[in-house]
């Protein structure tokens, strides 16, 4: 197919999707919950019921899920504090495989030599190297594809807790919840700034928030992070049982938000009642959080759902040990399906070509979709790569020996000339593909 016709397909195809209104149908991924004190990662359906293919207690030595992520082979990995180390189980089934890391031991903070390292949220980058939070050390570790050790960024923290990774330009915000502070790690520079200081204590600052209700645990601890498609920083307050939205420049939006489940006693002056430990967004679009609760024996650990606002949606899963990390898994696979919504349309170039060209940041905009590597392998040859390109164009079209419809009117010129100008910089652009050279023209 020449690339003019091709130009007039997608505009006609863009043309006819405009007229229907048509809107993606999201299709299910699963929610795999960490359980700190049940040493197990529960699953669930996007309906909050439990399904199989979770971690079973134990498995491989698990000692303490703080964090759960899925990988490019679409398999999970879990961080077990207890014994620093990474975990590696079937992504379908939850059968253990192995160690994928061990992290290099802490300096002792109590006295000479080295403790194990306290493994805690960790995510994949799009080339399949790893970050990890070191809870017990002060920094972000960052790990190879094979698990071994490439360095450290956001460095000097006394308490690194949870981070996220902006959809808006890759940067890695981390929470040190020893500090109350968030940091921000440019993708372009790879230097540390400060995002915000939530234990701000002047009240003229345009920073400052107010104390939490729990002032006698002590200042804000910042545990989980989550940040949105226009800069906006959700984060989990951990001893202060608050949820928290920031502003692209760390300003406050509205109020803090006690976390407070109908239902879950309240232990007086203990241990705060629900203790949110990590953030992440539901497939619908709402928020999930995961809360510790307060007792293991009573199983208090819930999921909890929220809007975009923090307005409290209702009980997603409870009666749990201890729930301390959240992530979601892949949706149904769908070939060339590049932005998760079910189906191959016009709406996957653009996602598409960032998957092609900047795969960190893709995987940002599209935290769930680790598994981009297999859907965007149209061609067939096991990799994800310029050779692809053709046969996505193919699969859009249906048949490249279709007859192809003559669009007219001023607006699906200017339709046509978009997607004629995507393809050609695409073309343009082959060598920023993975491997191999720039397939013919046809």
């Amino acid at each position: 197919m020449k690339k003019t016709q091709l130009a007039h397909w997608l505009g006609w195809l863009s043309f006819g999707l405009l007229l229907a209104g048509a809107a993606p149908s999201w299709s299910r991924a699963d929610v795999l919950v960490g359980d700190f004190n049940g040493n197990d990662v529960e699953r669930f359906t996007d309906t909050g019921t439990p399904t199989s293919g979770g971690v079973s207690a134990g498995s491989g030595g698990l000692n303490a899920a703080t964090g759960v992520t899925m990988g490019l082979d679409n398999n999970i990995y879990v961080s077990s504090r207890n014994t620093g180390q990474i975990l590696e189980y079937n992504g379908s089934t939850g059968a253990y495989i192995g160690v994928f890391a061990t992290l290099p031991q802490d300096p002792n903070p109590f006295g000479p030599g080295t403790i194990p390292a306290s493994p805690a949220e960790l995510r994949f980058a799009g080339d399949g190297s790893l970050y990890v939070s070191d809870s017990g050390g002060s920094s972000l570790e960052h790990l190879d594809a094979n698990g071994n050790f490439i360095g450290n960024i956001v460095t000097g923290m006394y308490f690194p807790g949870g981070f996220a990774i902006s959809p808006v330009n890759g940067d890695i915000y981390a929470a040190d919840f020893g500090a109350g502070i968030i940091y921000q790690y440019s993708a372009a520079t790879q230097t540390t700034s400060v995002f915000a200081n939530l234990n701000d204590t002047d009240p003229s600052s345009p920073t400052y928030i107010p104390p939490g209700p729990n002032s006698y645990l002590g200042g804000r601890t910042p545990s989980g992070l989550l940040v949105d498609k226009s800069g906006n920083v959700y984060v989990t307050d951990l001893f202060q049982n608050q949820l928290l939205e920031l502003n692209s420049s760390g300003i406050l939006v509205g109020s803090p938000v006690t976390v407070n489940i109908p239902g879950q006693p309240i232990p007086g002056d203990q241990f705060p009642s629900n203790s949110p430990t990590d953030i992440t967004f539901a497939r619908n679009g709402s928020i999930l959080v995961a809360n510790e609760g307060y007792s293991q024996a009573d199983a208090t650990g819930t999921v909890a759902e929220y809007d975009t606002s923090l307005n409290y949606q209702g009980l997603f899963a409870d009666d749990l040990p201890s729930s301390a990390a959240i992530t979601l898994t892949p949706p149904a696979f769908v070939l060339g399906d590049m932005n998760g919504d079910g189906t191959v349309n016009n709406f996957d170039i653009s996602a598409f070509e960032l998957a092609l060209t900047d795969p960190d940041l893709y995987l940002a905009q599209n935290p769930t979709l680790t598994d981009f590597l297999f859907r965007g392998d149209v061609s067939g040859n096991g990799h994800f790569d310029n050779f692809d390109i053709s046969p996505f164009e193919s699969l859009l079209t249906g048949s490249p020996s279709a007859p192809v419809p003559e669009p007219s009117g001023m607006l699906l010129m200017a339709l046509a000339t978009v997607a004629g100008a995507w393809v050609a910089g695409r073309r343009r652009r082959a060598g920023l593909a993975l491997i191999g050279s720039a397939p013919k023209d046809e």
